[in-house]
């Protein structure tokens, strides 16, 4: 698990109370999720200078909210292929539900603030670089602990072996490889969000 370690270390930080990050750490419901599903984890050793500033810490905010986004749409397909919904193991990737939206809006909204208030010359510029490098860092940290060969107790290989079993029963390749896509691409990069990644 990259999310329990990486949210102790946020909470660590003197966030400003406007964020309200106590309601936006996400995982209550992945132990919520592995529960439901009878499963384990381990934590994922995180860099020393990963989410260690502020500006660092919204960077690596930037990757956990906006996975709530896509969340939705592996959400959807949990639901209609295997069933799960945030009772029952599908929480995690609920996000927020039906407010994921407004969640979204007000955190990005915090963001404008926080560049807008670092008024000092040049302040602004350096912030934006470190939420950047930060992000990327963040994006770096899930794909590495996710990557195939890597995590045989990891929730979402775990639930995209479960979709290969509904496959084998209701041949729905096309509809699992969007769902594979999906969920490598709530923990890694863009670039690397390929079906054979995660299928192979």
């Amino acid at each position: 698990s990259v999310v329990l370690p990486l949210e102790q270390r946020l909470a660590a930080l003197p966030l400003p109370d406007s964020l309200k990050y106590p309601a936006r750490r996400h995982t209550p419901a992945l132990q919520a999720d592995l529960a439901a599903l009878g499963l384990d984890w381990s934590p994922h050793p995180l860099p020393e200078t990963l989410a260690t500033s502020l500006p660092a810490a919204y960077g690596t905010l930037y990757v956990l909210e906006g996975s709530t986004l896509g969340g939705q749409l592996i959400s959807r397909h949990l639901k209609k292929h295997l069933n799960l919904d945030g009772t029952s193991g599908a929480a995690y990737f609920s996000g927020y539900g039906p407010d994921t939206g407004r969640q979204w809006r007000a955190f990005t909204q915090f963001m404008r603030d926080a560049e807008r208030e670092a008024t000092q010359p040049g302040w602004a510029d350096a912030m934006v670089q470190d939420m950047v490098q930060e992000a990327r860092a963040a994006f770096a940290v899930f794909a590495a602990a996710h990557a195939v060969g890597a995590l045989t107790a990891s929730l979402p290989v775990l639930l995209v072996t479960r979709v290969l079993a509904a496959v084998a029963n209701a041949a729905i390749v096309p509809t699992v490889n969007v769902l594979c896509v999906l969920i490598f691409a709530r923990y890694g990069t863009a670039e690397r969000a390929r079906p054979g990644l995660i299928l192979r």
